[in-house]
């Protein structure tokens, strides 16, 4: 058999490769379309979102989630500490000796002592703590705010700092408009994990009480004064400084919803 000139076996052959690279291009492109209008992920790896978990019902994806989270930001280190200002350094310290919703007995010196018991959160596995925080120095209203504020929280439990990324995601998940018939199913899948607790009034408490609303700070820094929150109800606790460590001297509930 001749062969053409157009025909040539280096030309032919080329041409055959040429045809099947654009087959197997476009097979990729029809696979890759099939695998995302079917709500998967070519990425194994990759963690769903709060709502997407919730709807498979998956604990082991919920799981991940948390992990993921928990990765996203860790404690305070020594190097950034050592970079904080003196008032800063008083507010990590004040916030981690006060902070220990494992037995909440220590906030009530009188006879009032918080509703929920003092043993609520201890059968979490994660604890939920704020990522800012409020104070004042000295008898002037000159209000600040500690922002990316990470506590170095040793209770034995794992910590999740509540950025503005998650109040944002669990506020949609927990939005009681959109999700008016399976709301009570929503927190329950949460609260297997961590605690979240519908507001007395509005919105959602994501936080594992106590939280701190203000620390108010003596003009010689050797005096605090703790507001918090426990519950659906708060109070004061004191501190003062002694041998440059903080201790927590009283503690009472002086408000309820």
């Amino acid at each position: 058999m001749m062969i053409k000139n157009s025909e040539k076996p280096g030309v032919f052959l080329l041409g055959m490769l040429s045809r099947r690279g654009w087959f197997c291009a476009v097979f990729a492109l029809i696979l890759i379309q099939f695998i995302c209008s079917c709500g998967l992920s070519p990425d194994s790896n990759q963690i769903p979102d709060l709502e997407t978990i919730y709807q498979l019902g998956s604990q082991s994806e919920f799981d991940r989630y948390l992990i993921a989270w928990q990765q996203k930001s860790r404690p305070i280190g020594d190097v950034e500490i050592e970079k904080l200002s003196g008032t800063e350094k008083d507010i990590y310290e004040i916030y981690q000796r006060f902070y220990n919703p494992t037995d909440l007995d220590q906030y009530c010196a009188t006879d009032w002592c918080p509703e929920v018991g003092s043993k609520f959160y201890t059968g979490f596995e994660y604890y939920v703590v704020q990522n800012e925080v409020s104070y004042n120095v000295g008898a002037y209203e000159d209000h600040n705010t500690l922002v990316d504020f990470r506590p170095n929280i040793v209770l034995g439990k794992n910590i999740l700092y509540l950025s503005d990324e998650y109040i944002d995601e669990l506020t949609s998940f927990l939005d009681i408009e959109s999700h008016k018939e399976d709301i009570e199913s929503r927190m329950q899948f949460l609260n297997k994990k961590i605690s979240i607790r519908e507001g007395h009034w509005v919105g959602w408490h994501f936080l594992t009480h106590p939280e701190v609303q203000q620390i108010d700070i003596s003009d010689d820094h050797d005096d605090a004064l703790v507001y918090f929150r426990i519950g659906y109800e708060g109070g004061e606790a004191k501190l003062r400084k002694n041998n440059d460590a903080w201790e927590m001297y009283a503690a009472y509930l002086t408000w309820i919803e």
